[in-house]
């Protein structure tokens, strides 16, 4: 994914500006990373802690597991507002690409 956002931002910097294929390709590159970010939404357990590991320096195991729950609610809500934020990006590109890039005008000079 950051090769390839690289490689966009380098096409981007040659040509100056949009176009088509690079605005289908940036929406490529956001689709991506709304399937990593639902696949790690759908994952069990993104953090590697335990109660057990917590408890020493928490002092209460009940106070670790709390924890580990709400880091666990702040993981998936930081993963669903990627998502929501990739997915508004894609509607705006597509906007754009509708608005700027639509069908040639007919001329109605004579």
């Amino acid at each position: 994914m950051w090769v390839l956002t690289i490689l966009l931002d380098i096409v981007l910097l040659r040509y100056g500006h949009w176009n088509t294929i690079t605005r289908i390709f940036f929406i490529a590159l956001k689709i991506i990373s709304i399937a990593i970010a639902a696949a790690m939404l759908a994952a069990p357990s993104l953090l590697a802690i335990t109660t057990a590991s917590l408890t020493p320096g928490m002092g209460s195991a009940q106070a670790a597991g709390s924890l580990i729950t709400l880091l666990g609610h702040i993981v998936n809500i930081a993963l669903g507002l990627a998502i929501f934020g990739n997915a508004v990006e894609i509607i705006r590109v597509i906007s754009r690409m509708v608005t700027n890039e639509g069908l040639p005008q007919l001329s109605t000079k004579n």
